[in-house]
């Protein structure tokens, strides 16, 4: 499916992250890179010089920004062809409800959606937190990640073996951002195996997909992104 993306996600693939036009093209949706070419000329969006092109293509984005590998990416036309879809999120494990864990299990197994969404914050991070931390609450980020990968297992579990369960996470997801922000002042770790997002989050344990959100249901029906904010003249 096409999606044009906006000026700012545009000049951040692009300029920020020093992703090629190809693999632009891919992550819209575009056939070739000719498409991304004319929207860049749309918004006013500069070129890369030859010399800024070949320190992209040296120098590798940390590990914690590269992208998933393929066979932890949803299925194409997943999200255009699904026709139920359930949406959770905000788990903070390992402080997560179990009475709205349990709650929601039940009526997955009632609904039996195609897919099911986990929509970011899904990991505490708290070891991590800025603010003044309670030391009885403190748990090490591998407790916060068995606790998410016992309640991953659980949802899965409750879902017929056809439908999707994914993961998303991103920008927006600011818990998760805690440790790539902390990978980013502690640069010895950039290429460390284990540190990407879905490492971390573990999607493998529990059969999850990954995604960098937002995700556009059905054509842009259903709009799902970890975030509060909606832009008026948002793509």
């Amino acid at each position: 499916m096409l999606r044009k993306p906006t000026k700012e996600e545009l000049e951040r693939l692009y300029h920020t992250q020093g992703l090629s036009l190809r693999k632009i093209a891919k992550i819209c949706g575009c056939k070739d890179h000719t498409t991304v070419l004319k929207w860049m000329d749309q918004y006013g969006i500069s070129r890369r010089s030859r010399s800024e092109a070949n320190l992209a293509n040296k120098s590798p984005l940390p590990a914690s920004e590269q992208s998933p590998p393929e066979e932890l990416s949803p299925p194409p036309g997943a999200f255009c062809s699904a026709k139920s879809v359930a949406v959770l999120g905000d788990f903070h494990c390992p402080f997560e409800d179990r009475r709205a864990i349990y709650t929601a299990c039940k009526v997955l197994e009632l609904a039996k959606p195609d897919i099911v969404i986990l929509n970011g914050d899904l990991l505490d991070c708290y070891a991590l937190s800025p603010f003044d931390q309670d030391p009885e609450r403190r748990k090490t980020l591998k407790k916060e990640s068995d606790h998410l990968v016992a309640v991953g297992k659980e949802i899965r579990s409750a879902l017929p073996k056809e439908s999707l369960l994914v993961a998303l996470s991103g920008q927006e997801d600011n818990h998760l951002q805690r440790i790539v922000k902390f990978l980013h002042r502690n640069e010895a770790l950039h290429d460390w195996p284990g540190i990407q997002p879905w490492a971390i989050l573990r999607v493998r344990e529990y059969g999850a997909c990954y995604v960098e959100g937002p995700v556009f249901i059905r054509k842009d029906v259903l709009v799902v992104s970890h975030g509060e904010v909606v832009r008026k003249h948002s793509a």
